[in-house]
């Protein structure tokens, strides 16, 4: 048995946004693994920053497999009408996960539990669903990621069915030298209409940027997300600047 502990702090993330991570972390290969990032929203209609702060570690291994657990909170943050900085809402998220490495090859099974629950808010709202997630990454350079999952537990929202892909060109964690990067990121999730009109929407992620030698990316992303202001069908077109560090 092996014990690992890594701290993940991540800051550009929505509700939907959630399923836009890769569901196999980039550096899983490695004892620790985490990734920081901080950013600033030139536009959107909700929000502008965002506060995500992320626990993962390993609790065991058998043969290639891998053991592990994350958690974590995201916090959105708008500002007021007298420009006071006003947490909004907050998503926890839990998720055990079994991983089994083949050379470059990552295959996992996961279980993420999200909830979704408003700060300071009349009235209160507390929605959350679980997540049935099998993935597959590639990794190198790029690093392909495909994931598909099925939704249990969705009494609070009517979606079915999840569907997740990647392509990241870049090195992940450290790189011997700067390099620029894009990252590409597509999410459909199918509805069954129970609680909404629409039966499907599709999320995407564009984002350019710069990576360092040291992990340390500064980027700017386009991001269209639905569901952005609790389940409710809204859209929200951002565009983003910030910067994140992956070990």
């Amino acid at each position: 048995m092996r014990k690992t502990l890594s701290l993940l702090l991540l800051l550009v993330a929505v509700p939907a946004l959630a399923q836009l991570r890769a569901p196999v972390p980039y550096s899983l290969l490695s004892e620790s693994h985490g990734d920081v990032e901080l950013g600033w929203y030139a536009s959107s209609d909700e929000y502008k920053y965002i506060a995500d702060v992320n626990l993962g570690f390993d609790f065991g291994s058998w043969k290639a497999a891998r053991f592990n657990f994350r958690g974590g909170i995201l916090t959105l943050i708008k500002t007021t009408d007298d420009d006071s900085f006003q947490p909004d809402r907050y998503r926890g998220t839990l998720e055990p996960a079994v991983y089994l490495m083949r050379g470059n090859k990552v295959y996992s099974f996961s279980i993420r539990h999200q909830s979704f629950h408003a700060i300071d808010r009349v009235p209160e709202f507390e929605e959350s669903y679980e997540l049935y997630n099998v993935s597959y990454q590639l990794r190198g350079q790029p690093n392909l990621t495909f994931a598909v999952g099925k939704y249990t537990n969705t009494e609070d929202v009517d979606y079915t069915w999840d569907l997740f892909a990647e392509l990241d060109t870049s090195c992940i964690g450290s790189c011997r030298y700067g390099r620029f990067y894009t990252d590409l990121i597509g999410h459909y999730v199918d509805e069954d209409g129970d609680l909404s009109s629409r039966s499907s929407f599709f999320d995407y992620n564009i984002e350019a940027g710069i990576q360092t030698e040291t992990g340390v990316r500064y980027f700017t992303a386009y991001r269209v997300i639905h569901d952005i202001n609790q389940f409710d069908g809204i859209t929200d077109h951002q565009w983003v600047f910030g910067l994140k560090y992956i070990w």
